[in-house]
């Protein structure tokens, strides 16, 4: 009998792996709402992760994180400056299994997971507020998890994949006992519109408004106009109603015969 080469026996073992791994990995779930939320902590620490709401079509996720360690950390230190570039984007670490409904089945994700949010760069608005300073940016994000999934009925645990995206916002502080950041990552069911868009979207309103107040204001007179003539027209009826054959002559009397 021919002997089995030891690569070849490697590489069909790492196939049937890696084979049966993809079988295991479902479509991707797509979030449509929810939040997650972490902060105020110091600037450049973890933030402490406070809120963890996903939902969908077939995804329910939801958890305090009072009981469990979880934190989020930010790809980078911003600077706290009025007009300075900031990267929002952030990882959602979790160490601790939580319950989910994941396309109709209950049971826990598989801990540690992560879970990672890539926002856009955008620019920090700040103010002074006595001698502190207050600065919050806005940027759209987009989401992107691979979870293990162990449902209650039993049975082989599927590694689902999560997608979604929304806008993020950050809130950042400086006060005299230091720097401190919390953001908040909202779901929403659409991409969401760049400022341009939202600037069309607003003139487009606007112009809609005025036009409906301009032909507002031009039909009121004609309407007023209509019931006054209306309203002749019923008093004249009424007085031949009244006074069947009471046409008023000329004034001018006929002249006599003679």
């Amino acid at each position: 009998m021919p002997r089995v080469s030891p690569v070849f026996l490697s590489v069909a073992i790492f196939m049937m792996w890696a084979c049966g791994e993809v079988r295991a990995v479902a479509d991707p779930i797509r979030v449509t709402s929810g939040v997650v939320t972490a902060g105020f902590n110091e600037l450049g620490s973890p933030l402490n992760a406070e809120d963890l709401h996903l939902s969908g079509a077939a995804v329910s996720i939801g958890s305090s994180l009072e009981d469990e360690v979880a934190f989020v950390q930010l790809a980078g230190v911003p600077t706290l400056a009025d007009g300075a570039l900031v990267d929002l984007s952030g990882t959602l670490f979790v160490e601790d299994a939580i319950g989910a409904q994941l396309n109709g089945a209950s049971g826990l994700l598989a801990a540690p997971f992560r879970m990672a949010f890539t926002a856009s760069p955008t620019r920090l608005a700040c103010r002074d507020i006595a001698s502190d300073m207050n600065c919050t940016a806005v940027s759209p994000f987009t989401f992107a998890a691979d979870l293990t999934f162990i449902p209650d009925s039993g049975g082989s645990a599927v590694t689902h994949h999560l997608v979604g995206g929304g806008t993020v916002e950050g809130r950042l502080f400086r006060s005299a006992s230091g720097d401190f950041a919390a953001v908040a990552y909202t779901f929403q069911a659409s991409p969401t519109p760049e400022p341009a868009s939202l600037s069309l979207l607003a003139t487009g309103a606007f112009m809609t408004a005025a036009s409906k107040l301009r032909k507002r204001r031009t039909s009121r007179p004609q309407r007023r106009y209509e019931a006054a003539m209306c309203k002749r027209t019923d008093v004249s009826e009424a007085t031949l109603r009244s006074e069947p054959g009471s046409l008023r002559r000329s004034p001018r009397a006929a002249p006599r015969a003679r």
